[in-house]
């Protein structure tokens, strides 16, 4: 599968993203942007389906770019973007002026990295780890260090390792704001545990990376959620497996 992105000058008609499943030979339009370029596409190395486009907004798409969405708190005019290449709920999206911005759980929310001199261009940026990234200013390379909290925590837990998938019911349940997810995985691969909204939409990212066989202990903090129900996802290989859970404040 490849993704392609065009642009309009002038500006008389949308900028497109097509698609191609068929090594290039054939493509077909998916997504109308309606601004005049998108500069840059993106996908995760864990997850090739979800893909990220910059353009006038950022937009996102879970199943390798049949559909795109707005980001509610995107911001105008961006130009470098990146997945991190160690975690891909961390993205690093930036302005054609010196301003950027990081988000660490998956496009939720962001926060501003900008250049100190404003003047600057972004031309490109590459996210080889979770804390720091590579940025290209007019004709420089600078280096980006991130500085940041992380409000969820996962912990190798000690105990014979079950023949079979597992996944807890998070305890305290209901909980206020903090909860914790214990499972087990027989063998090593890449394992996603993700929390969703009573409506299916993802909220937060809590594990999406290869983790060996053992018992894991996830903390979750619902800090910035609001009261309600709420659902967290195990996956891995073909194992797929989902609880629900009650925030309570």
């Amino acid at each position: 599968n490849l993704l392609l992105a065009d642009a309009s000058y002038p500006v008389i008609d949308s900028s497109k993203i097509y698609k191609s499943t068929d090594g290039g030979f054939n493509w077909s339009l998916k997504f109308k942007v309606g601004d005049s370029e998108i500069p840059t596409i993106t996908n995760s190395i864990f997850d090739y389906n979800k893909s990220w486009a910059a353009a006038e907004k950022l937009y996102s798409s879970s199943n390798f770019g049949e559909t795109w969405t707005g980001i509610a708190n995107s911001f105008d005019v961006l130009w470098a973007l990146d997945i991190c290449k160690e975690d891909p709920t961390c993205i690093f999206t930036a302005r054609f002026s010196g301003q950027g911005f990081l988000s660490t759980n998956g496009g939720i929310s962001f926060s501003n990295v900008n250049h100190p001199n404003s003047s600057v261009f972004f031309s490109a940026v590459l996210f080889p780890e979770r804390d720091y990234a590579i940025g290209m200013f007019n004709n420089s390379v600078y280096k980006l260090k991130f500085t940041y909290d992380v409000t969820v925590g996962i912990v190798k837990t000690p105990g014979i390792v079950p023949d079979n998938f597992i996944l807890y019911q998070n305890y305290p349940n209901p909980f206020n704001p903090k909860t914790t997810i214990n499972y087990s995985i027989p063998v090593s691969g890449y394992v996603s545990l993700e929390v969703f909204d009573a409506l299916g939409k993802e909220v937060y990212s809590l594990v999406n990376q290869k983790q060996y066989s053992g018992n894991y202990k996830a903390e979750f903090d619902g800090i910035n959620l609001t009261s309600g129900i709420y659902f967290y996802q195990l996956r891995s290989g073909k194992f797929s497996e989902t609880k629900k859970m009650l925030l309570i404040k």
